[in-house]
């Protein structure tokens, strides 16, 4: 019994070409979003170094409190000296700088050399008369 040379059969010819083809456009397509995913990679990271804090403040509060804080571009990281270490996005304010969790039952106002934290659904005053303080 002979064998069949598949080039007799036009049909299998069409069909290795048209494997040939789609496998290289799959390759093609896995490397390019393989590239993609490498620039998104190495924009996020590039955007991360560039998220360098500002400036530091340290604040001193009615009965013994503290609030260390350091200012980014758009937002603050807050360490309150309970223990506590939030991170605030920069809000809407007409007068200071007002700084609020996504829900906004955590605000860190400042002006000037000043600063005060308000929190829960009535927004009591928990950190009060917070005076910057001075590094020498």
């Amino acid at each position: 019994m002979a064998k069949k040379n598949p080039e007799g059969n036009p049909l299998l010819v069409v069909l290795a070409v048209t494997s040939l083809v789609a496998s290289g456009v799959i390759l093609a397509m896995y490397f390019r979003m393989a590239m993609s995913i490498k620039h998104i990679q190495s924009q996020y990271q590039a955007s991360q170094m560039a998220q360098t804090n500002i400036t530091n403040a340290t604040y001193k509060c009615d009965d013994a409190k503290t609030i260390n804080s350091v200012f980014f571009d758009d937002k603050a990281e807050v360490t309150l000296s309970d223990g506590r270490t939030l991170l605030l996005i920069q809000g809407i304010s007409a007068d200071g700088v007002r700084y609020t969790n996504s829900d906004e039952s955590i605000t860190f106002w400042t002006k000037g050399n000043t600063a005060f934290v308000e929190e829960g659904p009535t927004n009591a005053t928990t950190y009060q008369n917070c005076v910057e303080t001075k590094n020498t």
